[in-house]
């Protein structure tokens, strides 16, 4: 696990693994994320107990957008030491693939999140958090892009 950053001194980090995934299309080079309140997320979410890394991403997946998916490749593992408003400080360790969708299974659970379609040199720094960022850059780099 690559970190980008390093846990302050006397923080008390709780731990949070997470599985995500780049969606991407066949036509083009362009990747789905997900928007909420006017931020930008990799698809996926914490890994729940018991559950491995793929079946937390499929449930993430079919809770936020109704798919499941098609595949899935491992791309990177991101780890960062964070304050989250909602959450408090946390230790993320973010598990990256690749993948496309497959056959949408039912309406998604998360309606305030909507997937949206984007060139990835156009969200860089845009991302939620900044471990999501080096993951979109790391998806770039994977697909034989010129680093923007």
């Amino acid at each position: 696990m690559k970190y980008i950053d390093k846990p302050e001194e006397n923080i008390e980090y709780t731990k949070r693994p997470g599985s995500y995934a780049f969606l991407k299309r066949e036509e083009d080079d362009f990747i789905a994320i997900i928007t909420c309140k006017g931020e930008y997320f990799l698809l996926g979410g914490g890994i729940e107990q018991e559950e491995t890394v793929l079946e937390a991403l499929e449930r993430e997946v079919k809770e936020e957008i109704g798919y499941n998916l098609k595949e899935v490749e491992p791309l990177s593992e991101i780890g960062s030491y964070f304050l989250s408003k909602a959450k408090g400080y946390l230790n993320v360790e973010a598990y990256i693939h690749t993948a496309k969708l497959n056959q949408k299974l039912c309406d998604p659970v998360e309606i305030d999140h909507t997937l949206i379609w984007i060139n990835p040199k156009d969200y860089i720094g845009k991302m939620s958090q900044r471990w999501q960022d080096e993951a979109l850059k790391e998806y770039i780099k994977s697909i034989g892009r010129r680093q923007w």
